[in-house]
């Protein structure tokens, strides 16, 4: 009998503790999801990553982004619960300062709430500018806006520009202009360049300007009444112009030398003209007013006398002396008439420079008639030879004839 009840207290024992075993296995297991609070600079690259979002089991969880603000912004890892930038755009301060979300995941009985603080940096930028503009604009043409962007106020200025000087700034406005128009000749600087800062209170960039020019005929773009003629005719023909179309081409244009007689020269009063010799003959003045080495001939006046439809009339060069080497620069001038009054001409397209210091010379033909003053013995003397020439053998000393000639170094064509 007592076996039998020492037998039972075992069974119900061995019951009671199998009982609680089973209850305790059947206990569900709690698993919560743990809030993320991150921080990030705005502007960052897709797939930079931001935190995990975390529980409190080692469990294996598969997690999701229920919601999100602004929609798109973030991704998740489903198996790590990592989250990373999907939509950089979406994390700028001054749009979304602030990107939250809400996380789940499939064995937790809660939600993690997800908050972003997107910093604010200094987002200044500068874009590189590239324009083209024709050869010789004016001073203070506008060639565009340097574009930039950034907090707070933005400062322009040039760090530096080949060549120096060439161009200006607003230091406000980020407005380029043109500063010095000779500096903007295509045959010396077909490309103008600078190197631009622009900077805020949070620091400064680096920029570049580019302005390629074009190649235009600058003697054309001087020209106003005779530019029909001009455009008509061939290279290496004379064209009629006028006497401020040849004072532009003087002024205007860079390198340029006057040879033949001069300036003050040509404000000596008229003496008389050259007709001993009926007329044909071929003429230079004794000057150091020479067209220098490489310098092209481009534009040509003389003072003539009573003369009526002249033609043959020549331009001359050389290269040796002014009383020897002559040949003909150009066509002849074209047919013109004059009394005792300057006539100018233009040559164009003349594509060959002289190879060292030269001589300016001039056939006067039968039907036209120098003029020259002699109103002093130091006015230096001119050499001369009868017809179409290139040796000149006789000097009329005291006298300097008035013609002259337009040279320049550059090609403005």
């Amino acid at each position: 009998m007592k076996n039998i009840t020492k037998f039972t207290k075992t069974l119900i024992l061995t019951l009671l503790i199998i009982t609680y075993s089973c209850s305790k296995d059947d206990d569900p297991i709690i698993i919560n999801l743990q809030n993320l609070e991150a921080a990030i600079d705005e502007n960052p690259s897709v797939g930079q990553v931001i935190g995990t979002v975390e529980s409190d089991n080692n469990a294996s969880l598969t997690f999701n982004i229920t919601s999100q603000t602004p929609n798109g912004a973030l991704e998740i890892n489903e198996n790590t619960g990592e989250l990373t930038v999907a939509d950089a755009t979406l994390f700028d301060f001054e749009t979304n300062p602030t990107i939250t979300a809400t996380v789940t995941a499939d064995k937790a009985q809660n939600t993690a709430t997800v908050t972003i603080t997107v910093n604010n940096t200094n987002e200044l930028s500068v874009q590189d500018y590239t324009t083209t503009i024709d050869e010789n604009p004016i001073n203070g043409q506008s060639l565009g806006t340097v574009q930039a962007s950034g907090d707070a106020t933005l400062s322009f200025s040039i760090a530096s520009q080949i060549p120096a000087g060439a161009l200006s700034l607003d230091a406000s406005t980020g407005e380029l202009t043109v500063a010095d128009a000779a500096l903007f000749d295509y045959e010396t600087n077909p490309t103008v360049t600078a190197n631009i800062i622009v900077s805020n209170s949070g620091g400064s960039e680096n920029g570049t300007v580019t302005i390629n020019l074009n190649d235009v005929d600058s003697i054309a773009a001087l020209l106003s009444t005779s530019l029909t003629s001009y455009n008509a005719a061939a290279n290496g023909e004379w064209v009629i112009i006028t006497e401020i179309e040849y004072d532009n081409l003087a002024s205007n244009l860079s390198s340029i030398t006057r040879a033949g007689a001069t300036e003050s020269e040509y404000s000596n009063a008229v003496s008389s003209a050259i007709n001993n010799l009926n007329g044909a003959i071929t003429v230079s003045n004794s000057t150091t007013n020479l067209i220098p080495a490489n310098g092209y001939l481009i534009a040509f006046k003389y003072k003539v006398w009573n003369t009526t439809n002249a033609s043959g009339v020549k331009v001359k060069l050389s290269n040796s002396t002014n009383s020897s080497g002559f040949s003909d620069i150009g066509s002849s001038l074209p047919t013109h008439s004059g009394n005792f009054e300057d006539v100018f001409f233009v040559l164009k397209g003349n594509n060959t420079p002289v190879t060292s210091n030269s001589y300016l010379g001039f056939f006067q033909s039968t039907s036209t008639l120098l003029l020259f003053d002699d109103t002093s013995t130091t006015n230096g003397s001119y050499y001369w030879g009868a017809s179409d020439t290139s040796t000149l053998n006789g000097q009329n000393n005291g006298k300097k004839i008035f013609y002259q000639g337009l040279s320049t170094t550059q090609m403005h064509w």
